[in-house]
């Protein structure tokens, strides 16, 4: 392997002995315990470590495999078993080798210029030790597995920006969103596909889940808005506007109630820091886009403003939330509260109370499975909000309405943390770790450019 062999002899036999007995440990427990799933699992690691070769480097393949081909294939139901696609195990094991060796190699140069990093290795750490707390089923190795590959892609886009554009990367992660919300207006449009979850049908796009489809838009809607803002040409400043009505009408059609808050509060704050000038110009744009809204709405029957009132005034789900919650903080004590009760024991102890295994809000879920430990998930969101807080309202530099727009999507990060569970779902934590790494690199370069410089790669 071309990597390995550049190591001294004995980094790499250590190396090698360590991916090997990971291979055996995958082969012989994922068979016994996983069954199709172990077997698509370890398939995959052994066809990476042969192809190790090959593969190294390869950061844009891994990150359009995660990005890209797990979320399309989560919900494919030839290929779902449970509620995870076979092809996501395979492509967790063809991972497995190469994260672990670009992760042995490149975390620490990753942490220097990313330090967010930090508290999700950490919280990864507390993962593996509850993982060997007694009673723990084997099965929720995935849940350490799910972090180990948030690591390894936020290492995958740092080294994939060395030598690409953050506008290239942003640019085909659009092509996927769009796509996903033209499939989420296809369905409603048609009626095939949607969900009916308290009488309201709902589009899911192919993310499986509403709440998904709607979390992962309100995390890249402020990319879009930014690199409207940002084009200096006339057509790309009409494929992100087009992009923006797209994913802002699937968002809708989502009936998500806190993707609505989330989307209303991203709007609202960046009213308040545009120029006048955009100002005026975004407010007839709205108000043009709304009334033709108005119009299709009433002129195809689509009943979306009536469905919107009934799901803002249906309280059921919110309640049903407020009594899982009270379940679940009622037993967090002083015996628990510092360590928690293990990985996914909020899914066996509402299990045993007849209620959806969910504990549809991941502050309550990680304080009850990890106790105070858990935050250190959070600090992975904090650190680069505390950053760009900084610099937009205290750093002295020039153009400081940039830094608004990661700081819009980490608030929706939070926001949508508040009501589901979903975040922690591959696609929409992978999106939003992504788009973060991508935000932090590039207004870290701008810092360190001469003051002009930074006028030409600015807003404005």
């Amino acid at each position: 392997m071309e990597y390995i062999l550049q190591l001294e002899e004995r980094k790499r036999y250590w190396l090698l002995g360590i991916a090997i007995t990971f291979i055996f440990l995958f082969i012989i427990f994922s068979n016994m315990l996983l069954g199709i799933y172990g077997f698509a699992l370890s398939t995959g690691v052994v066809l990476c470590f042969l192809l190790t070769p090959l593969l190294y480097g390869r950061y844009k393949l891994f990150l359009f495999l995660w990005l890209v081909i797990v979320p399309f294939f989560d919900n494919f139901r030839p290929l779902l078993i449970g509620s995870t696609s076979l092809v996501t195990y395979f492509i967790t094991g063809l991972s497995f080798p190469v994260a672990f060796i670009l992760i042995y190699k490149e975390l620490g140069n990753a942490i220097k210029e990313l330090p967010f990093l930090i508290p999700l290795c950490i919280f990864e750490l507390v993962m593996i030790i509850n993982f060997f707390r007694p009673g723990t089923p084997f099965m929720v190795i995935t849940e350490l597995l799910r972090c180990f590959i948030a690591i390894f892609i936020i290492i995958c886009t740092y080294n994939f920006l060395k030598k690409n554009s953050t506008e290239t990367l942003f640019n085909w992660i659009n092509i996927f969103v769009v796509i996903n919300s033209l499939t989420a207006i296809f369905q409603r449009l048609t009626g095939i596909g949607m969900r009916i979850i308290e009488g309201i049908p709902r589009v899911q796009g192919f993310l499986g889940h509403p709440n998904v489809t709607g979390f992962v838009i309100n995390i890249f809607l402020p990319v879009c808005i930014y690199m409207f803002l940002n084009s200096k040409v006339k057509k790309t400043k009409i494929y992100w506007g087009i992009s923006i009505l797209i994913n802002t009408l699937a968002l809708l059609l989502t009936f998500t109630k806190v993707c609505y808050f989330t989307f209303a509060v991203t709007m609202l704050i960046l009213f308040f820091y545009l120029p006048f000038k955009i100002k005026f110009r975004v407010f007839f744009g709205v108000l043009a886009s709304s009334i033709i809204f108005l119009i299709l709405n009433s002129v195809l029957d689509l009943k979306i403003i009536e469905s919107m009132v009934n799901r803002i005034d249906n309280t059921t789900s919110y309640m049903f939330r407020l009594r899982i919650w009270h379940y679940i903080l009622s037993v967090v004590n002083l015996n628990n509260v510092w360590f928690g009760h293990g990985i996914n024991s909020v899914q066996l102890f509402l299990t045993n109370l007849n209620e959806l295994a969910r504990a549809h809000n991941i502050y309550v879920q990680l304080l009850y499975e990890y106790g105070i430990t858990c935050i250190f998930f959070y600090l992975t969101f904090i650190i680069p909000f505390i950053k760009f807080f900084k610099y937009q309202f205290i750093g002295k530099i020039y153009n400081k309405f940039i830094y608004i727009f990661p700081i819009l999507t980490i608030i929706g990060i939070f926001l949508n943390m508040y009501s589901d569970n979903s975040i922690l779902i591959r696609t929409p934590l992978y999106y939003a770790l992504v788009v973060i790494t991508i935000f932090y690199l590039k207004f870290n370069n701008i810092n360190n450019l001469s003051t002009n410089d930074k006028k030409i790669k600015t807003i404005f």
